[in-house]
């Protein structure tokens, strides 16, 4: 690549297509960088490329801050404004043409610009200038059509959705990430989280012309010059023979939408569409069942995650501890037919209500056994009950030799804490017999006559505690 000027257009003697990057780190054969606030004319381009966030980062080097955002001057911010209401024009107008505009999708790009409006308080050496600001969206510079609604999430996860991007998949599948999920978006899906239905790029094809698409980001590192051997200075003038450029995922991308850009100029008659080959008859109907299996198979997947979900959720009373455990503690209470009270900082871990009963609860994780500390803790929340004409049961859930193997662990309550705790009526409760109750209530037993267990049951609670009967041995443990 030749140290061009930024924007100035180069000869081509052997690529078709006129690229210009857009605050785009993309690597390609023949393309012209600019800036988003650059005077660079996008009519001479036949594709663009735009990165929202590479914009951002511009912008960033020299502005302030502002609630962990950038904040850009009065002078900064009237000239953004500016730039995005010419480039918001100039992109309907490239589209309009019949050439290409693509975006590297992200979630929302947010900045704070000045309003220019002013507000004025005190008088003489008191009086005080407020400037206003407000927060804005770059992707906003997308004409309306054109604009999607996207969520923060990223990871590596991709598979394509439309044959239509096959060419380009075959070459590049692993070389992209997603930065954000879009939830609304004109055209088709391109590629999706893998194994979902959760969009990350799309392509259309407006009704007033040409291509839109959104990318994912492509793995880009920054470009040096040096790496291809070039010298600071040289021009970059070096011929084929020199040396042999390996076409990089930006080549690809734009050999993949040379492919799909129509010719504006070619314009198929109205008859083209009903008159078909045989084989586009039988093709139309093998695509629209492929859809629908894939479509039911998507549906099959989603509900699988969810219900793993739900399953991963339960095991969480098996190895965690602090607001995790305390949280799904509360949840297995629920599950039994309690009451659970919000609770105020400072007090029990848990409130409960049963049948006009309160209950306190106290939630502990330990790597090793239980303490007699733990039931102190209990009783300090029984007693700041009664306090205030409260008389509740104290319940101590522990999730004691938490990383340990399930199968492999020891008693959790100890001989010494026993009398303290049976002398104040606790029921001592592991998370394993909580988890477990909540496994015989899905397989159909009677949560309330569990529930009244709990009820009557003064130190240890006996049974619930045959983790095999709902767990078993994964392949790790079972071998070839």
């Amino acid at each position: 690549m030749s140290n061009t000027q930024v924007g100035s257009p180069q000869k081509r003697d052997h690529w078709d297509v006129r690229t210009l990057l857009i605050d785009c780190k993309l690597d390609i054969a023949v393309a012209d960088p600019t800036t988003f606030e650059s005077t660079t004319s996008l009519y001479d381009y036949d594709l663009v490329f735009w990165d929202p966030a590479g914009t951002l980062q511009v912008l960033g080097d020299l502005s302030g801050n502002y609630r962990g955002l950038k904040s850009l001057s009065d002078g900064q911010s009237a000239s953004l404004l500016h730039s995005m209401t010419r480039r918001q024009k100039e992109f309907v107008e490239l589209l309009k043409l019949g050439r290409t505009l693509v975006v590297i999708a992200h979630g929302p790009v947010e900045l704070y610009v000045d309003t220019g409006s002013r507000e004025t308080s005190g008088t003489g050496r008191n009086q005080k200038v407020t400037r206003n600001i407000e927060q804005i969206d770059l992707q906003m510079a997308l004409p309306p059509p054109q604009r999607f609604k996207a969520a923060l999430g990223g990871g590596v996860e991709i598979e394509l959705a439309d044959t239509v991007g096959h060419n380009l998949w075959d070459v590049t599948r692993s070389s992209w990430l997603y930065r954000c999920v879009i939830d609304e978006h004109p055209g088709n899906p391109l590629m999706r989280v893998s194994g979902t239905s959760k969009v990350v790029s799309f392509y259309d094809f407006p009704a007033n012309g040409g291509l839109y698409i959104a990318l994912p980001d492509p793995y880009v590192d920054d470009f040096d010059p040096e790496d291809l051997g070039e010298e600071e200075g040289d021009g970059g003038d070096h011929s084929d023979d020199d040396r042999e450029r390996v076409d990089t995922i930006g080549d690809h991308i734009v050999r993949w939408i040379e492919s799909l850009s129509p010719d504006p100029l070619l314009k198929a008659p109205s008859w083209n569409a009903d008159r078909l080959l045989p084989t586009e008859v039988g093709r139309s109907t093998e695509m629209q069942l492929a859809e629908s299996r894939l479509s039911a198979a998507l549906k099959d997947i989603e509900e699988l995650k969810q219900a793993q979900t739900k399953d991963e959720r339960w095991k969480v009373l098996l190895w965690s501890d602090g607001d995790t455990l305390r949280r799904q503690a509360a949840a297995a209470f629920e599950e039994l037919g309690f009451e659970v009270d919000g609770n105020d900082r400072g007090r029990s871990d848990l409130r409960l209500r049963l049948n006009d009963r309160d209950f306190v609860v106290e939630v502990k994780g330990a790597t090793k056994s239980a303490a007699e500390r733990h039931a102190a803790q209990l009783e300090k929340w029984v007693s700041e009950e009664l306090a205030e004409n409260v008389r509740a049961k104290g319940i101590l859930v522990v999730n004691g030799w938490r990383l340990k193997d399930p199968f492999l662990r020891g008693p959790v309550f100890p001989n010494q804490m026993l009398p303290y705790s049976k002398a104040r009526g606790h029921c001592l409760l592991t998370s394993i017999q909580l988890f477990a109750m909540v496994q015989e209530i899905h397989a159909g037993a009677d949560p309330m006559q569990l529930a009244r267990e709990l009820l009557n049951t003064v130190g240890p609670m006996s049974g619930h505690d045959d983790v095999r009967a709902f767990l078993i041995a994964g392949p790790a443990d079972v071998g070839p």
